[in-house]
């Protein structure tokens, strides 16, 4: 899907939530996920969670300029298709200073943790951290990426929570991609639904 803005900007869904967004030479991932944690056989046959193949498979995204991750669930960090990645010099952003610890452990050593409302950026990107709510996945984070002049909201896993307006007003992205499958656990509300 492409967007026009200050530069063309394209955003392709590599899986799940896994996106790909590129505007020129800047490539972002954000939330890696290739599928490939679903065919282990607990996760497959004990737990029957299985995954389409995904749009682009880890060796086929070279030249990323940030690989950012807004929590460490296997769904979001596929820590065996980040290990396939082409580059190691790739800058990182995640929420959580364990998250940067298991990053390091596959060679990634420009890693930032960022907390609600810190940013990062690099020519032609700005990434900041903006608050989320995830019963699951305490630390969480949601970002809005400003790519190529348009300003992109990546949810992550997150409920709907009370900090939406204050994102709108403070970072006024045109795009989101959102967690809008309803998902409970026991009565809680993981992600958002549709009428949310």
């Amino acid at each position: 899907m492409a967007f026009s803005s200050g530069s063309p900007v394209s955003l392709t869904r590599v899986l799940h939530s896994c996106i790909l967004a590129a505007s020129g030479r800047e490539k972002i991932l954000v939330d890696p996920c290739f599928g490939i944690f679903a065919s282990r056989p607990l996760t497959s046959r004990i737990f029957g969670i299985t995954m389409p193949p995904p749009a682009l498979q880890p060796g086929e995204i070279a030249g990323l300029s940030l690989l950012a991750l807004t929590h460490g669930h296997e769904d979001h960090f596929d820590a065996e298709g980040v290990a396939r990645l082409p580059s190691r010099g790739t800058r990182v952003v995640v929420g959580q200073r364990r998250l940067a610890r298991k990053l390091a452990g596959l060679g990634f050593r420009d890693t930032e943790v960022l907390r609600p409302w810190e940013s990062a950026a690099g020519e032609g990107w700005r990434i900041q951290a903006v608050p989320a709510r995830a019963p699951n996945a305490p630390g969480e984070i949601s970002f809005v990426l400003t790519l190529g002049g348009l300003g992109i909201f990546h949810g992550g896993d997150t409920a709907a929570h009370t900090s939406f307006e204050e994102i709108r007003e403070r970072c006024a992205p045109a795009v989101a991609c959102l967690p809008v499958s309803g998902v409970s656990m026991l009565g809680v509300r993981l992600t958002m639904t549709p009428g949310q």
